[in-house]
């Protein structure tokens, strides 16, 4: 018979987008009469080959590729079975996890007493579908935060570059101490908190010593 055999056994797309995207990953065939491959695949539920969630093709008679396109595919962990008719019952385990990326990469956020007021910046690696900002305060950190900006603040950043912010509240008191929440609003995840920071304000009114 024909010696055929399927390199690797599992292709493991890890964490993917979803779509309108396309994946591919490659296996190898070891082909030892030289016979020509001729894909003919089934595949198991999540996957379809008949919905083209998932092609096979065979490049010559060594190499293949397996597509993955995610653009009808929810978010979610799905694992499904490819089985070759031609490569005595050979299969390869395919599995994949749908998620959306992080609307908003955060990689700082401050607040810094200035003179009369709090100074509050933060920075952004990425931003995705941002609506905006909102400032949050509160005088303990496990107690309610109210919002102190009157409109929301506009994003600056992009998905592949993000951007800096600064906000001053200068509705303050000397000798307290504020607790500070950032929100951004996206269209992906709706409303997502950062923080809190702390910022103790230590000014002293006219006339006192």
């Amino acid at each position: 018979g024909v010696a055929l055999s399927i390199d690797p056994d599992t292709i493991d797309f890890g964490a993917l987008m979803p779509g309108p995207v396309e994946y591919s990953k490659f296996f190898w065939v070891d082909n030892e009469s030289d016979h020509p491959v001729d894909v003919s695949v089934a595949a198991s539920p999540p996957f379809t080959t008949d919905s083209s969630i998932v092609t096979v093709e065979a490049w010559d008679m060594y190499t293949g590729e397996v597509s993955l396109d995610t653009s009808s595919l929810s978010p979610g962990i799905y694992n499904g079975m490819l089985s070759f008719d031609w490569c005595s019952g050979k299969t390869i385990d395919v599995t994949a996890i749908v998620t959306y990326p992080t609307a908003i990469t955060l990689s700082s956020f401050t607040a810094i007493p200035k003179r009369k007021s709090v100074v509050l910046r933060w920075k952004t690696e990425t931003e995705v579908d941002n609506f905006g900002f909102n400032i949050y305060r509160s005088e303990s950190e496990s107690g309610q935060y109210v919002k102190v900006n009157e409109k929301l603040i506009s994003p600056k950043g992009y998905a592949i570059r993000g951007a800096k912010y600064k906000f001053t509240d200068k509705n303050v008191q000397g000798g307290k101490t504020y607790w500070y929440k950032l929100e951004d609003i996206d269209s992906i995840k709706g409303s997502t908190q950062h923080g809190p920071v702390k910022a103790e304000v230590n000014f002293k009114k006219k006339g006192k010593k």
